[in-house]
């Protein structure tokens, strides 16, 4: 299903499938997320700053503790 172009201004994504979506990334796209949105996108944040070389040890540690458990970890290893 596309939803391109819709508002998720105070949507409540909980519990939603987002594999594969594209979530903007401006500060009005405001939504609410259950744990397990929220770790899959820590995740993903904390692959592209490793690869792009920025953040510190500190963070990445504590993203990578945060991030323990989302449902596609063992698709993903290494992030």
């Amino acid at each position: 299903m596309r939803i391109s172009g819709a508002d998720l201004r105070d949507a409540d994504m909980s519990g939603a499938d987002i594999d594969h979506s594209c979530l903007p990334l401006w500060c009005g796209a405001k939504f609410k997320a259950d744990d397990r949105i929220c770790k899959q996108i820590i995740a993903h944040a904390k692959d592209i700053m490793k690869r792009s070389d920025c953040g510190n040890a500190k963070l990445l540690k504590l993203m990578d503790e945060y991030a323990k458990g989302w449902h596609r970890e063992k698709d993903f290893k290494g992030l």
